[in-house]
């Protein structure tokens, strides 16, 4: 038994096991104090990070600065990553479609918006091709929201392979008999045209583009199907300037968000703005879709203003646009051709030898015999 202490009280076991238990109570205190004034004043974990960085400057509050609170070893839970390593300079670079840093080209500084008009029929297809009727080009300035159109182009051309008219292509384009009849035809067209792209510093003395400007139309099939179509026939160099170009019906698409249905007027009604003059000829179409690439450009309260970097279609080195089915039909022509030239070429020596079995495996060659039926060795 314990010996009882003064005051009629407690046991000295019961005394100490009191004192530590206050002293626990008071140490647990001051952890938690502690633990509170370290998560604010340095800043552990994203909370605390976010508290520093919208301190203003030259804040007296107390405490010290996000870079002494800063972990020795430049530790990432200072900056909020957590245990993740913060982005350095190169992760941040602008980059391009392709993933790669710094990929972006140059915006254009020009696009040259054409619509054509070319010879139809709703009877009976046009044959051989049909023919540019009308080569019209709107000249727009890409500056932000101060772009602007500076410039035209505007001819008739006459159809040399059907010189008359059908009454449904004057009906749909508006274009007259007597308005082609005295018109140059297009071998006579490209240099004028090229002429006027000069005058703006578009293209060299050899019609070579340059600068950062690009060809822009309504779909492909102005210069994918109809040009590169006639000018391989009636066998006329295509020129460079005029080997790719922008589809801007797929970018109406993809900048506004909505499938551009309805035709070239409803797209540009459905923007808020006015269709100027008569469906399907060639330089109020021109004019039209030329509303639309400064309606891109300029930007609005809704949309942001787009800025024009790169073509959308090319013609390859045999004028047929990339990827379409008649550049496929093309090769595999050349594919067959040459194959069927190679064969040729073998002539006898490859006749001479038999397939046998169905393995692919081919008979050995009979031994070579002189004059007299006896083998050469």
């Amino acid at each position: 038994m314990s010996a009882a202490q003064p005051g009629g009280g407690q046991s000295g076991s019961a005394v100490n096991n009191e004192v530590q238990v206050q002293r626990r109570a008071q140490h647990s205190e001051e952890h938690n104090d502690g633990g509170s004034e370290d998560s604010s004043s340095e800043g552990r974990g994203c909370r605390g990070t976010s508290a520093i960085e919208s301190r203003p400057a030259g804040s007296s509050a107390a405490g010290p600065t996000p870079q002494s609170t800063r972990p020795k070893g430049g530790g990432s839970k200072a900056s909020g990553w957590g245990s993740l390593r913060p982005p350095s300079a190169s992760d941040l670079k602008r980059r391009g479609r392709s993933g790669r840093a710094g990929n972006e080209p140059e915006p254009f500084t020009h696009l040259v918006v054409l619509d054509f008009e070319w010879t139809a029929d709703n009877r009976f297809p046009v044959r051989p091709i049909s023919e540019i009727t009308q080569f019209p080009s709107v000249l727009v300035s890409l500056r932000g929201r101060s772009s602007e159109i500076i410039s035209e182009f505007d001819t008739h051309v006459r159809p040399t392979l059907n010189p008359i008219l059908t009454r449904f292509s004057i009906d749909l384009t508006g274009i007259q008999q007597s308005d082609v009849d005295d018109a140059p035809v297009l071998a006579d067209v490209l240099p004028r045209y090229l002429a006027w792209l000069r005058q703006y510093g578009l293209v060299d003395d050899d019609g070579v583009p340059l600068g950062r400007w690009a060809v822009c139309t309504w779909t492909d099939a102005d210069i994918g199907s109809q040009l590169s179509k006639e000018l391989r026939y009636k066998g006329i160099p295509i020129p460079p300037s005029l080997r790719s170009w922008i589809d801007l019906k797929g970018l109406y698409r993809r900048h506004y968000r909505r499938e551009p249905r309805g035709g070239l007027q409803a797209c540009v009604e459905r923007l808020g703005m006015t269709f100027d003059g008569r469906a399907h000829n060639g330089l109020i179409d021109s004019r039209n879709t030329a509303k639309i690439v400064l309606h891109m450009a300029r930007g609005s309260n809704v949309y942001p203003s787009f800025v024009f970097r790169r073509t959308t279609r090319a013609l390859d080195r045999n004028g047929l646009p990339f990827g379409s089915k008649a550049a496929r039909e093309d090769a595999r022509r050349r594919r067959d051709a040459s194959s069927s030239g190679a064969n040729d070429a073998r002539g006898g020596g490859a006749s001479g030898r038999t397939k046998v079995g169905g393995g692919g495996r081919r008979a050995a060659r009979p031994p070579r015999k002189d004059d007299d039926g006896k083998p050469i060795k």
